[in-house]
């Protein structure tokens, strides 16, 4: 199957006129964000020694994923398909 320069520059319009969702109405960014939440509270009570161990590196880790999903939420052509796929999760 070949594409031809219209069909090229139909779609690469059409993806750059996507509205950005927000990604708070995403499920998967909610739940990613409890979690975060959770280890948060889970951690709180880890070991002095642990303070920037274990505890720190479960946080930042924990962290990163609602950010990742937000960040990728907010990708202009990549924005509709990250919200049908987070939306199915």
């Amino acid at each position: 199957m070949t594409i031809n320069s219209c069909q090229l520059k139909a779609n690469s319009y059409w993806l750059l006129n996507v509205e950005m969702q927000d990604f708070r109405n995403v499920k998967v960014w909610e739940k990613a964000h409890n979690l975060t939440l959770l280890v948060y509270q889970l951690t709180m009570n880890f070991p002095r020694e642990e303070l920037f161990g274990l505890r720190t590196q479960l946080r930042k880790t924990c962290v990163e994923i609602p950010a990742y999903i937000a960040e990728g939420c907010g990708i202009r052509p990549l924005s509709a398909h990250c919200f049908e796929f987070c939306q199915s999760v």
